[in-house]
């Protein structure tokens, strides 16, 4: 988290950046943990960034509630939450598959920085 809060505080001049995480909920880690550092991010003022979390909730591994959250320590007005959209659901099959693969891993994970020069 604080590298990817130096490369954004580097980037910002180039205006706002947008981060699509997709399966958060299969990452190592606890995802209340991350998503609150993401929110902590949203409010940093020396970052311009906007991150969209898509997090599979059927079997609880992406629940997460910003309520619980202190007002003071987070700029809860720049979070939007939006949950249960109408999207495909799991097979029960699926649903009782533990063995599912991390999509994200320490060992799989790569920042890579382009700077588009005109």
């Amino acid at each position: 988290m604080e590298l990817l809060s130096e490369v954004l505080a580097c980037v910002k001049k180039l205006g706002t950046t947008y981060i699509v995480l997709d399966k958060l909920d299969q990452c190592e880690g606890k995802f209340n943990v991350l998503m609150d550092k993401l929110v902590r991010l949203v409010g940093d003022p020396s970052c311009d960034v906007k991150i969209a979390v898509m997090a599979e909730t059927s079997i609880g591994g992406g629940e997460w509630n910003l309520k619980y959250l202190p007002e003071g320590e987070y700029r809860l007005d720049h979070v939007f939450k939006r949950q249960a959209w109408n999207q495909a659901k799991l097979t029960t099959l699926e649903m009782n598959r533990r063995d599912r693969a991390l999509t994200w891993t320490s060992e799989s994970s790569t920042l890579t920085l382009v700077e588009e020069t005109t």
